[in-house]
């Protein structure tokens, strides 16, 4: 039973940092165990974490004490800090995430940033985001562009679609959001002169999505792939040529992340599929090919 003594903010940290870390054992979430204590015990008080680090002797009241309790009991078995917390920082923006949403990432900024200079540098372009999730890649774009641009951002999942009608909202971007396989809810009415469309879709492999326990709470339908991680991407390939049959755009750009490892496997398909397409690579933080841009 939780034994409810008057305790400070540093000593909250620093026992309850002491009893993980006996009890977690990968490496990479021991490394940044303060760090997600601190966030989310700022979350629990409703302060900034800088508030923490100034007022260590700050104390907690019994159902903050409880509430911090219950959700590093949640953390110890795999609940990522941005559903314990609802929120996560992605491109300067804080964002709404919930267990129906996938949790941004650090490389897919890569991406937000290709498709900010392509916006910036022509004219006339729809933005369309495909696998939403929680938006914030439309979002993040739409954000901090030149000019305003029409935007559709589509998903399969009606949940996730609320979040990111939510988190629209907030950052007081318009985003035409629909529910759909990839291309499909498009029409050829929609577009402008130019298209870019960005697409973080699921691509990990079945191996992948078992054996990684830091992302075992996370939708599956967000991050399985099929058998080799590329089924989703020669699905939306396969929509966007034969929608280009009937109307095609007068330029396209296609920004898609992906694992490292699949880079020359999708080049592959994409020179079947669209051989005229100029094809680039852009590396992520670990200096690994993970956004794969063309051109066409």
């Amino acid at each position: 039973m939780l034994s409810i003594i008057q305790k400070t903010l540093a000593q909250t940290l620093t026992r309850t940092n002491a009893r993980l870390s006996s009890r977690i054992t990968d490496p990479t979430r021991l490394s940044g165990l303060i760090f997600d204590l601190t966030i989310i015990l700022s979350n629990v008080i409703n302060k900034p974490k800088e508030f923490i680090y100034a007022h260590p002797d700050f104390i907690l009241n019994p159902k903050q004490q409880i509430k911090f309790w219950w959700l590093t009991k949640k953390y110890q078995n795999h609940y990522p800090v941005a559903y314990l917390t609802g929120h996560k920082e992605f491109f300067g923006l804080d964002f709404s995430v919930t267990p129906d949403t996938l949790i941004p990432r650090p490389d897919t900024e890569i991406m937000v940033a290709e498709a900010i200079k392509i916006l910036n540098e022509n004219q006339n372009c729809t933005l369309i985001d495909m696998g939403t999730g929680s938006g914030c890649i439309p979002i993040s774009i739409l954000k901090n562009i030149k000019n305003t641009v029409p935007a559709i951002a589509v998903d399969i999942s009606r949940a996730a679609l609320n979040v990111a009608h939510k988190n629209a909202k907030k950052h007081q971007v318009k985003i035409d959001f629909r529910i759909g396989n990839l291309f499909a809810p498009i029409k050829s009415k929609d577009l402008s002169e130019n298209l870019l469309i960005t697409a973080n879709l699921p691509y990990l492999t079945l191996n992948q999505t078992t054996n990684e326990q830091s992302i075992k709470r996370e939708p599956w339908s967000a991050l399985y792939g099929g058998y080799d991680g590329l089924e989703f991407y020669r699905q939306l390939i396969d929509q966007i040529t034969n929608f280009c049959k009937t109307k095609k755009p007068n330029k396209i750009w296609l920004l898609l992340e992906i694992d490292p490892t699949q880079h020359e496997t999708l080049k592959n398909i994409i020179t079947q599929k669209i051989p005229t397409a100029k094809i680039k690579t852009q590396l992520d933080l670990a200096g690994l090919e993970r956004l794969i841009i063309l051109e066409f």
